[in-house]
């Protein structure tokens, strides 16, 4: 389950434009400001208003602080961060499927794994610098072990699917 999804996370992060400007202003500018010391800031991040918290952003500037400490280039560490944040959400997304499986039978994880492999919704925003992409894989984490807490276990697995009576 794992690699196929990590695969199709990583070049999410190499070829998905970013969709939302929010993203941008809110999220990869003051990140890059709490890495180099610089950067553009919005309104809501100003010491006037302080609409918004930068503790969010130290979470995802922290892969990003260990890359720039190797590498130099702000691209790599863009695109690594990127990868991260895909890599991660691929982590909840197996956690959810395997917990399916346990609660539904193999025939149900298998199409949640072609569904969530297959969306292009899951393709941009599982590499989405966005609180909603946050909320998303952290769902994702929370109904894996509310099945897993009931002791949901499915039917049995049958060796085949037979559509004769």
């Amino acid at each position: 389950l794992l690699t196929p999804l990590l695969a199709m996370r990583l070049i999410a992060a190499a070829f998905c434009p970013i969709a939302d400007c929010d993203e941008t202003f809110n999220y990869w500018e003051p990140t890059h400001y709490l890495l180099y010391g610089y950067g553009l800031q919005t309104w809501e991040y100003s010491p006037t208003y302080a609409l918004r918290s930068y503790l969010y952003l130290v979470f995802y500037a922290i892969p990003g602080a260990v890359v720039s400490a190797v590498v130099s280039d702000k691209v790599i560490v863009f695109f690594a961060m990127r990868s991260a944040i895909g890599a991660a959400t691929a982590g909840c997304e197996v956690l959810f499927l395997r917990a399916a499986g346990r609660a539904f039978g193999r025939e149900v994880q298998l199409a949640a794994w072609v569904f969530m492999a297959g969306s292009a919704g899951m393709f941009h925003a599982a590499v989405s610098f966005l609180p909603s992409s946050f909320a998303m894989a952290i769902l994702m984490i929370t109904w894996a072990r509310w099945m897993d807490a009931l002791g949901m276990s499915g039917p049995p697995v049958t060796p085949s699917l037979s559509l004769s009576v």
